[in-house]
């Protein structure tokens, strides 16, 4: 009788294991497809940051050479 209860036990202790591997197991694997698409996001705003930046330096040169010139009427 004993070793039936102890083999229930540990049988019940073991489902209770394996199920909270499976959820372990399941926001890993849900963080790690969070980590690629937010990696690939960054990415992405990285190169747009980049794109506007250069836009802004353009610009920027623009407006000096127009600031440096002297206007018609001289």
């Amino acid at each position: 009788m004993c070793y039936n209860v102890l083999m229930k036990e540990e049988s019940e202790r073991l489902v209770t294991i394996e199920t909270k591997l499976a959820y372990v197991e399941d926001t890993v694997e849900r963080l790690s497809t969070l980590l690629i698409e937010h990696t690939g996001e960054i990415n992405r705003l990285k190169a747009e940051n980049k794109a506007f930046r250069a836009k802004v330096g353009e610009m920027m040169g623009s407006i000096q050479e127009t600031a440096d010139q002297r206007p018609p009427h001289y």
